[in-house]
């Protein structure tokens, strides 16, 4: 074989151009589907937060007074069940009942704290957690 038909061959071109290629590209997917989790997360958090919100007004309205333990159970009721289905274990609420500077209400602040699933375990990231703090303004009578 002379070394002008070496040149002129291209059959194996396409393997190494993937070869080369394929670790930026696979990087760059597990970039994107890490932050679409942690987008997903963050939405949750937050929607449970304004969940547990709603719930404990309208308690309140009807005249059923959530202590702090109580909102806090309500969250995690929330985070475990449809359309959120959040694995508790990585869930963290608390509540506590903070003065409001409002004559006549009161104030809990609800702080959420998730750690996403991992998907940069090969690469030894600590993955960011989500934390969402939460006012909940009820009538103090």
């Amino acid at each position: 074989m002379k070394f002008r038909n070496v040149i002129d061959d291209t059959r194996g071109v396409a393997a190494i151009e993937f070869a080369l290629l394929a670790p930026t590209l696979i990087l760059l997917m597990m970039g994107v589907l890490t932050i679409g989790v942690h987008m997903q997360s963050f939405n949750s958090v937050r929607s449970i937060a304004f969940d547990a919100n709603r719930y404990t007004v309208v308690e309140y309205q009807k005249n059923n007074k959530l202590d702090a333990d109580q909102i806090e159970q309500v969250a995690k009721s929330i985070a475990d069940s449809a359309p959120y289905s959040l694995p508790l274990e990585r869930l963290t609420v608390a509540a506590a009942e903070v003065p409001s500077g409002i004559t006549g209400a009161k104030r809990f602040n609800l702080t959420l704290t998730y750690v996403p699933l991992d998907l940069a375990m090969p690469m030894d990231i600590e993955p960011p957690t989500v934390t969402k703090t939460h006012a909940i303004i009820v009538p103090d009578n």
